[in-house]
């Protein structure tokens, strides 16, 4: 992309009364914003403003007409005040449009420039944009179990005008039109209009016997034919971000879209036709492989039958990406945007990681908005943001609303970039508020555990049986126990968090808050909190276990007389940790591919520091004598051809 979208405006539109400038700054956006706050009315605002592009000047008018039932203006303003949208895009450094001059795009009741003829820059950013939130997604995916999936009305409503086919319509006079008329919306659109122009007999049926009914017919066929090749890219995108993405191997979707009906027999008639075009249905099935169902494999035609929440939204969400992937527009003169405004609602947070990360990686080519209400949803976005290095990429906001008392006095936001717990620490601290500095810190030292431990060690089983975030205390004593176990650290290494966290981070423990001891046991949690920080920044990943190239190693030891060699898969996510100038990896499972001697047995192991060990020791090389090297130095990637110590 060689734009990027700087700034929304908006003027008395929704919950905004008075002017308010949201900086984008050619970055992606994270917002937590309470209910009510305005956070979706900035989403909206850029909503209404792409969709202008394609829309009616009459339509568009209307949401700033106040005499309008449907006008979107602020409840409190009056009818002459100025309402509006705006939008400022500016040339990426760096970009082929490098040095041109910034566009401003505004829709008003007086003033639409989002309709110029010629103007591509908003035509094809207008087909690269996307917005999705909960409920659109509950529209598409949560049907009725009565019912069968249709998602036609879906993309007539919301795809057809930004879905480019590969080439223009044939109208049915042998005709193509002289501009435009290659995006779904423009074939359709003839299509249904179309039936008005086929010849009829004197019974007033349509001629089947001329040649406009011959080219209609084709040209129902090529829009099948079209339909059909977009459909099957946006199916094997899908099944891909299922398998690679969150996890679901056994579940892949087919999308299939229906002939066109045509001519069909009138209601309670036998002879006669309709000579109308009607809605083909365009479906969604699942097939799931599983060694618990008879058969071993199943089709799913009602998904909300079989499946959870959690999957029917991963499902969604797969559809739903794969589709904004066919008609993103990412090169040239445009700036493509994405929204996500509330979307993963009620799943937990386990669940959510997969498709955090995945939206993350959307982030690649084109500018990402997460708009969201749920506090944990913004923090660990936040965290796996910082544990990629991306937050140069990223700017992170809050916005509430202004509490006022005043009957009839418009609602005001509060809006500011979001402060780091640390920060906000210091803060209380200069204040000489220490309780609440005390409480900062708790929440400084909990973000940084979640970023270092790996998942399963971040939280605890219920008596329920069900899985909760664990607190302070328990992700504390797991750094020192299983942490150090599976990095093979000693907890001296670590900082001594377990001097603060009864005391000073339980924030029922503020009995002396006020004592010169209180204020620097504060100062040294910081420094011990800030040493945690700088490990957690070290984290690096080797690899994914995900069955990639980069998953696959060997292991050479060399005692000077012999060797072994191993070649081996890591079956799970492998990473590493900088204490004190040192390295450190987690212990991972493998499976053993081959050995040079059969001593190492091929198959799955729970410890790749076992079968080292046991390498070592049959080499002769686990005495004073002769002592094994570093484990990491006898380690390369096997396709890559690069050690271990260089892919850190």
């Amino acid at each position: 992309m060689d734009w990027t979208l700087q700034q929304i405006r908006l003027e008395n539109f929704k919950f905004f009364k008075e002017p308010f400038d949201f900086p984008i700054q050619g970055k992606n956006i994270l917002l937590y914003g309470e209910n009510g706050s305005g956070k979706s009315s900035v989403v909206w605002g850029l909503y209404t403003l792409m969709e202008s592009h394609k829309k009616p000047l009459a339509d568009v008018q209307k949401y700033f007409n106040p005499r309008d039932g449907q006008h979107l203006r602020n409840r409190y303003s009056n009818d002459a005040d100025a309402s509006s949208v705006q939008t400022l895009f500016t040339p990426l450094a760096g970009g082929a449009a490098a040095g041109a001059a910034p566009k401003n795009y505004e829709i008003s009741y007086g003033h639409i420039n989002t309709q110029t003829v010629g103007d591509d820059f908003i035509k094809f950013s207008a087909a690269a944009f996307d917005m999705f939130n909960y409920r659109m997604l509950y529209e598409w995916i949560y049907q009725k179990n009565s019912k069968d999936i249709d998602l036609f009305n879906g993309f007539e409503k919301n795809i057809f005008k930004y879905l480019y086919l590969s080439r223009p319509y044939t109208r049915i006079d042998g005709t193509v039109p002289a501009q435009d008329g290659n995006t779904a919306e423009e074939w359709w659109g003839y299509i249904k209009e179309a039936t008005d122009y086929l010849p009829l007999t004197s019974r007033h049926q349509v001629n089947r016997n001329t040649p406009e009914y011959t080219r209609f017919m084709t040209l129902l066929r090529e829009f099948k034919r079209e339909m059909d090749a977009v459909l099957m890219q946006v199916e094997r995108a899908a099944n891909e971000m299922l398998h690679n993405d969150l996890g679901l191997q056994n579940i892949s979707i087919e999308v299939d879209m229906t002939a066109v009906p045509f001519n069909i027999l009138k209601r309670n008639c036998r002879r006669y036709k309709d000579g109308k075009v009607h809605n083909p249905t365009i479906s969604i099935m699942a097939h799931v492989v599983d060694s618990n169902i008879p058969g071993w494999s199943t089709d799913v035609k009602h998904l909300a039958t079989y499946f959870n929440e959690s999957k029917l939204t991963c499902i969604g969400i797969a559809l739903r990406l794969a589709i904004s992937d066919y008609k993103l527009i990412s090169t040239g003169n445009v700036a493509p945007v994405l929204c996500i405004d509330d979307l993963l609602l009620s799943l937990d947070m386990s669940s959510r990681i997969p498709i955090i990360k995945l939206l993350l990686k959307k982030s690649q080519n084109r500018q990402l908005l997460v708009f969201t209400h749920d506090r944990a949803f913004y923090e660990t976005m936040k965290m796996l943001i910082q544990d990629a290095g991306k937050m140069s990429d990223w700017r992170f906001y809050e916005m509430y609303e202004r509490n006022s008392r005043q009957l009839g006095i418009a609602p005001k936001p509060i809006f500011h970039q979001t402060k780091t717990y640390r920060d906000k620490a210091e803060e209380q601290f200069e204040q000489c508020d220490y309780p609440a500095a005390a409480n900062y810190l708790r929440k400084y030292c909990e973000e940084q555990l979640k970023r270092l431990l790996p998942i399963n060690m971040q939280f605890k089983i219920k008596q329920s049986g069900e899985m909760e975030l664990d607190d302070l205390n328990g992700m504390v004593s797991k750094l020192q126990a299983g942490f150090c176990s599976l990095y093979n650290v000693q907890s001296t290494e670590l900082p001594h968090l377990s001097v603060y966290r009864k005391r000073l981070m339980n924030p029922m423990s503020h009995d002396d808050t006020h004592t010169p001891i209180y204020k620097a046991e504060i100062v040294g949690a910081v420094t011990e909190i800030d040493t945690l920080k700088n490990i957690a920044d070290s984290k690096m990943i080797i690899c994914t276990g995900e069955g990639h190239h980069r998953d696959e190693f060997q292991m050479l030891v060399d005692n000077g007389v012999t060797n072994e060699m191993i070649e081996f898969d890591v079956l799970e996510n492998w990473t590493s940790i900088e204490i004190r100038g040192r390295r450190y990896f987690n212990d991972v499972k493998i499976r053993v591919k081959s050995s040079t001697t059969a001593a190492v047995a091929v198959q799955d192991y729970d410890s790749l520091r076992a079968v080292y060990k046991d390498v070592c020791i049959l080499l002769g090389m686990d005495t004073p004598a002769m002592p094994a090297p570093a484990m990491e130095t006898t380690i390369t990637n096997r396709r890559l051809h690069v050690a271990l110590t260089a892919m850190l």
